[in-house]
C-alpha cells in the first residue's frame, strides 16, 4: 500500500497516489522490462502513465499528450515493495498552465496495531500490540498553487 500525506488540495494527493499506484503495479510486473515504462493510467483509460525507471519520475498525460501531472518517486527501503512521491512535483490545468508545485520527502514513522485476544490459559482477554516501521510522503518547503491564467494564487510554507 502507498501512503501519501495529503497536500492542500485532495485532488492532487489522490492523483499522485493513484499515479505511484499504477507505477507500483507496472514495476513489479516481470514482464515491465527496460529504462522506461509506458501503460494505460488503470483509473482513466484515456490518460496514458510514463515512467522513467533510470531517472525515477512518472508522468500522467491525457488522451492529447497534454501532461497532466509529474513528478519523482523513491523506494523507502530496500524491498522495493512500495513507491512514495519524492521530489518535485508539478500539476497543470486542463488548458496546461501550471496548477501547482511542491516537493515531497519520505520520512518513517511508526505503525502501532492493536488486538484484543483472549488468552485461553485464563480465559481474559488481553490487549495486543505491535509496533511496525513504515514509511510516508510529506510535503516539504513552500507548495505554490496558480489560477488557470497561470498567476499565483497563493503559497503554503510546509515545513
Amino acid at each position: 500500500m502507498l501512503l501519501l500525506s495529503a497536500p492542500v488540495c485532495a485532488e492532487q494527493g489522490s492523483l499522485s497516489d493513484a499515479m505511484l499506484r499504477a507505477a507500483n503495479d507496472a514495476l513489479s510486473n516481470p514482464s515491465q522490462t527496460g529504462k522506461h515504462i509506458n501503460i494505460t493510467y488503470p483509473y482513466d483509460a484515456s490518460h496514458s502513465l510514463h515512467i522513467d525507471v533510470e531517472k525515477q519520475t512518472v508522468r500522467l498525460a491525457d488522451a492529447n499528450k497534454q501532461i497532466v501531472a509529474e513528478g519523482g518517486y523513491k523506494q523507502a527501503d530496500a524491498t522495493g515493495n512500495q513507491l512514495y512521491p519524492h521530489g518535485s512535483w508539478k500539476y497543470y490545468h486542463p488548458n496546461g498552465q501550471l496548477k501547482e508545485e511542491g516537493s515531497y520527502v519520505i520520512a518513517p514513522y511508526a505503525w502501532v496495531d492493536t488486538a484484543y485476544v483472549i488468552n485461553p490459559a485464563t480465559n481474559t482477554t488481553e490487549m495486543q500490540t505491535t509496533t511496525t516501521l513504515r514509511y510516508q510522503s510529506i510535503p516539504t518547503g513552500i507548495h505554490r498553487y496558480y489560477h488557470p491564467d497561470g498567476s499565483l494564487a497563493g503559497e503554503a510554507d510546509t515545513d
